[in-house]
């Protein structure tokens, strides 16, 4: 039935509340002597108000059951993280902050590939949880090539089932309109012909906020930036010098984020690995080498299992291409394989 049915109904049964309460208020003042035509017309109205009542009860179900449903108590789907963050106390503070802000719908963390925008995301994500009571969902875009299946990707990552009659996007509209929800949708720059979708989303549903990963900024009014910086790390000079105090030594090169994130994945899969006076320049500079990438520092870690720092440091110098395996599941990213060429900064 069309909305045109429904608001007819709608119509014809106030004309008949009207009429009902005109006859009530004559045979209020006839009392025992109501005529019967009084009588008969006021229980004909009364069984067609409920014939009514009834058709519009049923338009009601109708539309309930064709309205999309998320299960419960499911508030979240974020991937549980196996390891560790390193440093980005700071970024995440900050983006976090940044969310929290009423006048703030839109957040974008940019930055190249193996930057650790995924990972921060998760973070913040986390972070925010009971900030949003409908839940904080994750949307992964990696799999998927073309603009047209970001809005079914998100009603799938919400678990949404869509009535068959409507768009996607009339039925995500609808399910968000209500409620208040953070969606983190990672890896959208292969997909930016999707970005006035969201724009769209974001403008019918006034509790959803989104946090974008992307190389690239969407474009859209409202879009929020933060570029998500490297690793820091440690000048060229540290570790060049000999000490007698190893521990102090180790305690001045670990304060930099890239070496403790070399250290941490090193250990994993070498557990007696520890920086000394001989190894430290090269981790340094092997960090540097690497741009402070989080991914492709984690990489070349692992690889200390079979080359001492010395070694890699070595092949990169000679601008040799490193072939690093990759842990697999490793978060997805259009740079991310399970292996990786390590080059010199600046070639490539």
């Amino acid at each position: 039935m069309s909305t045109q049915d429904r608001e007819h109904l709608q119509d014809l049964r106030q004309r008949h509340q009207r009429r009902l309460r005109e006859l009530e208020r004559q045979a209020a003042t006839f009392g025992a002597s109501t005529p019967p035509e009084v009588r008969v017309e006021i229980e004909d109205i009364q069984s067609e108000i409920a014939r009514i009542d009834a058709a519009l009860a049923r338009l009601r179900a109708a539309d309930e059951a064709s309205q999309p449903t998320l299960p419960r108590p499911a508030r979240h789907n974020l991937p549980a993280q196996m390891t560790t963050l390193i440093g980005r106390e700071h970024e995440a503070a900050l983006v976090w902050a940044l969310l929290r802000r009423p006048d703030v719908r839109l957040v974008t963390l940019t930055g190249p590939g193996g930057a650790g925008k995924t990972r921060l995301g998760l973070q913040i994500a986390t972070a925010l949880f009971d900030d949003f009571p409908d839940g904080v969902f994750f949307v992964a875009l990696a799999p998927i090539a073309e603009p047209s299946l970001v809005v079914p990707t998100i009603a799938q990552a919400l678990g949404l089932r869509a009535a068959e009659r409507h768009q996607p996007v009339d039925d995500l509209k609808a399910f968000l309109r209500e409620r208040q929800i953070l969606l983190l949708i990672d890896n959208f720059e292969h997909v930016l012909g999707a970005g006035p979708q969201i724009g769209e989303l974001l403008a019918s549903a006034p509790g959803l906020k989104v946090l974008v990963t992307s190389r690239i900024l969407l474009s859209i009014y409202g879009e929020r930036e933060y570029a998500v910086p490297s690793l820091s790390l440690p000048p060229p000079a540290v570790g060049t010098s000999e000490r007698s105090n190893v521990q102090t030594f180790n305690a001045e090169i670990t304060q930099y984020e890239a070496v403790r994130l070399f250290i941490e994945r090193a250990t994993a899969v070498k557990p007696n690995f520890t920086i000394t006076n001989e190894n430290a320049p090269a981790v340094a500079q092997i960090c540097a080498r690497l741009d402070g990438l989080p991914l492709a520092i984690e990489l070349a870690a692992a690889r200390i299992k079979f080359l001492p720092p010395q070694t890699l440091l070595e092949k990169l110098e000679r601008r040799l291409n490193v072939v690093i395996g990759g842990a697999r599941g490793l978060p997805a990213d259009a740079a991310r394989r399970d292996r990786l060429e390590l080059r010199p900064a600046g070639c490539g």
